[in-house]
């Protein structure tokens, strides 16, 4: 680190809490709202495209589509699997609302629920899963609460889903490759990097909640290199917002890290929710099949492999990867029903998130704008009746 990196790193220790936290608020969408509803939709239309290529090629195949009217369809696990889409939504809002308790004091179920869900329709049109974070923070600082509560809350959260995620899935894939389980090479490659790119990531997460300067350095290190190839244009001012965030983000870790039950607590129901979640392709089975338990943890486990293999590919929620693997691993249980079973997966594993997201938003906007129009009206008739 030469000496103006030095100069400009050591200068973090002299921002104040309120730069902080306005250095966090600038991520707020409502700054750039035109461009930034131009970009999710785009992002989205892009996605949606590309399940209704895959659509178009199992249905012109002929061999992977059959009309859903024509295969025997168990209507009492398709309840099962919206009961399970209902049981993770509220895990998640149990470990939300115990950050959003230990915050502001008070366990607020509504606007635990509301912020996750905000976060996970960003998690879910953005590449590698990136915008959420952002967008949670946001969404708490318009809703009162403060901007060093408002960081903590979905780092937090974050961490959990990302140390929870890491358990379930090394357990899914030692058991994969302990027990020999038939599978592609390829897809049980790529399984192999996502969960190695994913432990990195952890590993650094660790890293920078436990050594400063190290992070720091890297920080610095990281936006040099953006900065050569023009990607960065005011290399002072990046760092200066880099080394800040990481102040606050060792602050949220320690803090984190000495509520030692908060964390288990959090860490555990984040498994379980895991859980929950990868036992979704079993049920939509039974959809279609009688049931076999036998198939349980087999299932389980190729869900696990699924969800890895998507993780290296940097487009919204796994596009494309997702459905595509789903359908080669499970095309030899339901080879008449891959389609559907891919279908019915992505809606309770994605597009459900989605749709979620924008209903929370429609009911965030549509009070506002209800509130607008009979002030509006009232004043119009108080202007009148004055006249």
């Amino acid at each position: 680190m030469n000496y103006q990196d030095k100069t400009v790193y050591e200068s973090e220790n002299n921002i104040s809490e309120q730069k902080v936290n306005n250095n966090f608020s600038d991520t707020n969408p409502e700054k750039k709202n035109k461009n930034s509803k131009l970009k999710n939709i785009i992002i989205l239309l892009v996605n949606l495209l590309i399940v209704l290529a895959i659509l178009f090629y199992n249905i012109t195949q002929n061999k992977d589509f059959t009309p859903l009217s024509e295969l025997s369809f168990d209507f009492k696990y398709l309840l099962v699997l919206f009961l399970i889409f209902i049981a993770t939504i509220m895990l998640d809002t149990l470990i939300n609302s115990s950050f959003v308790k230990s915050a502001t004091g008070k366990r607020n179920i509504g606007l635990s629920y509301r912020s996750f869900a905000i976060m996970r329709y960003y998690d879910s049109i953005t590449p590698m899963g990136a915008g959420g974070q952002p967008f949670m923070g946001a969404y708490l600082l318009n809703n009162n609460i403060q901007g060093t509560q408002a960081l903590s809350i979905p780092v937090k959260k974050f961490l959990t889903q990302q140390f929870s995620w890491l358990i379930v899935t090394s357990f899914g894939l030692a058991y994969t490759i302990a027990n020999g389980t038939k599978m592609s090479p390829l897809i049980l490659g790529f399984s192999i990097f996502g969960f190695v790119v994913n432990l990195f990531l952890d590993l650094f997460i660790l890293l920078g909640s436990s050594s400063e300067k190290i992070t720091a350095g890297l920080s610095v290190w990281f936006i040099k290199l953006l900065a050569k190839v023009k990607i960065v244009k005011n290399y002072d001012a990046a760092v200066l917002k880099a080394t800040n965030f990481m102040k606050g983000y060792q602050e949220i870790m320690k803090e984190f890290s000495d509520n030692k039950k908060q964390f288990i607590f959090t860490l555990f129901v984040g498994i379980i929710k895991n859980l929950l979640y990868f036992t979704i392709p079993f049920f939509i089975y039974c959809c279609f099949k009688p049931i076999d338990t036998d198939l349980f943890v087999k299932f389980l486990t190729f869900t696990i492999m699924v969800e890895l293999s998507a993780c290296c590919f940097p487009l919204p929620g796994g596009s494309g990867m997702n459905e595509i693997t789903f359908s080669v691993i499970f095309k030899e249980y339901l080879p008449d029903a891959v389609f559907w079973a891919m279908l019915f997966w992505r809606l309770f594993s994605y597009y459900g998130l989605i749709l979620q997201g924008i209903l929370v938003m429609a009911y965030d906007v549509i009070p506002k704008k209800t509130k607008k129009s009979v002030k509006k009206l009232n004043l119009e008739s108080n202007t009148n009746s004055d006249n």
